[in-house]
């Protein structure tokens, strides 16, 4: 017995520096990893964007809306919260691991005997046991210990998916929300030109019949017109395809969606996101990706332990006869030494997975910074084309008027109309996408952020 403690201790000390030394959370990131942005503001009175809520982003009453209703009913969503349950099931089982097995296990025998001779004559013998057996595994070597930290890595992970799906379902509803009111808008736009173009065909038409036109100029004419018919059948078309897209989401079959306009978001003139790392912390991927390297450091020190002595205890206590009880208890210390390599093996795996893990968290930390680092950028962009594509409606505005003002007085050609028709409207859809792009950025950086303060 001296022995076998002297060799227990013996390798402790030889191995406690692999079984059970404790993950360390990364606590550090790239310099610089946002980059530069003049969008990025330090200032202390700036709440950063990052310490938001997805309401206080997406104040639209209708959106808020549809979002609690996704988040109770979307189908991925509930899935994964089913998962977060699994893992804690298992985190549970974990944990009781440190505990003795109980099992009833009652057993009877019977046994014969027929004698071939009269020397040796019959017997019988009847035997049983009703009692209990226990089992008991004594963690010295860190098997429970390093199984439990796993599971209870991946459990965490579990929920960081579950947050990462909500993120997931919150930007995808509001893409989705504001691509309909876009629609919505670009639809507006062509029904205003489809008046308007009708017009000037009507024009055109009443000044050929004075002879002040040609067939040419009223074909040409109704021809834009034409088009415009067409892309407001489309566009009609594809609100029913974003429509049913919002009905998905929300496990619902497909029905109209109520929805506000376009012009009620109010883009903001600074955004704050705070330091690199606090902000990190709350992005679910990132966190999902350290709890998974956190589960390899501990399978890692699993697989170090499976190559140490597993020592259990086992008993039973039963009744033998009705009046004998009988009881008994066994100390059991196996240790690996020829397992066809397959422990060796299945440590070097667990090594290799680790630095797989690590390899992937530091990407995800650069993606990270890039994600954030695009989302600013588009949000610049978008800001700064605003006010250009106000100028260019406005000036393209004037020179519409004034053209079909000119053509009512037949001083000049269809040609002129026609161009100052189809820059008028291109440039007013620009100026809608140019909206949708800002908000659409917002929403990339929304998630690139971690989802605010959900």
């Amino acid at each position: 017995m001296k022995k076998i403690v002297i060799l227990i201790a013996a390798s402790l000390l030889f191995c406690g520096c692999h079984i059970y030394k404790k993950y360390e959370q990364v606590e550090s990131v790239p310099d610089n990893l946002y980059g530069h942005s003049d969008f990025v503001t330090n200032a202390d009175t700036t709440k950063n964007f990052s310490d938001l809520g997805w309401r206080e982003i997406f104040t639209d009453p209708y959106l808020q809306k549809l979002i609690d209703s996704a988040l109770v009913h979307n189908s991925n969503l509930l899935q994964s919260h089913l998962k977060v349950e699994e893992m804690e099931a298992t985190l549970k089982a974990a944990k009781l691991a440190y505990i003795p097995s109980f099992s009833f296990a009652p057993n009877a025998s019977y046994n014969y005997a027929n004698g071939f001779n009269q020397t040796i004559g019959t017997s019988s013998a009847f035997s049983y046991n009703v009692g209990i057996n226990a089992d008991w595994q004594i963690d010295i070597f860190g098997r429970l210990t390093n199984k439990k930290r796993e599971t209870n890595a991946l459990t965490e992970q579990a929920r960081d998916f579950e947050q990462a799906a909500r993120v997931e379902l919150i930007s995808n509803m509001a893409n989705l929300y504001y691509e309909l009111l876009m629609l919505d808008r670009e639809l507006e736009i062509l029904t205003q030109t489809e008046i308007l173009w009708g017009k000037s065909v009507e024009t055109q038409r009443a000044m050929m019949e004075a002879g002040m036109s040609t067939s040419a100029a009223v074909n040409q004419l109704e021809a834009s017109l034409c088009n415009v018919q067409i892309q407001k059948i489309d566009l009609l078309r594809t609100i029913n395809t974003y429509e049913n897209a919002i009905c998905m989401l929300l496990a619902e079959t497909p029905h109209p969606i109520q929805r506000g306009v376009l012009t009620g978001f109010r883009m903001p003139t600074e955004v704050g996101i705070g330091i690199p790392l606090s902000v990190l912390q709350k992005r679910p991927d990132v966190r999902a990706a350290q709890r998974n390297l956190e589960a390899a450091h501990y399978a890692t020190c699993g697989a170090y332990s499976e190559m140490y002595p597993n020592i259990t205890l086992s008993g039973n206590l039963g009744l033998i006869t009705p009046a004998q009880l009988g009881a008994s208890i066994i100390a059991q210390l196996v240790q690996p030494i020829f397992a066809q390599g397959r422990l060796r093996a299945n440590l070097k795996i667990a090594k290799a997975q680790q630095e797989e893990a690590r390899i992937a968290f530091s990407q995800k930390l650069i993606d990270a910074g890039v994600e954030v680092n695009e989302a600013l950028a588009d949000c610049q962009s978008a800001k700064a084309k605003k006010e250009i594509l106000n100028k260019q409606v406005a000036a393209l505005a004037e020179a519409y008027d004034a053209t079909n003002e000119l053509m009512n007085k037949g001083t000049t050609t269809y040609l002129e109309v026609l161009t100052a028709q189809e820059s008028y409207l291109n440039a007013r859809l620009s100026q809608v996408n140019n909206d949708y792009e800002a908000i659409s950025s917002l929403i990339t950086l929304y998630i690139a952020l971690g989802g605010g303060a959900n």
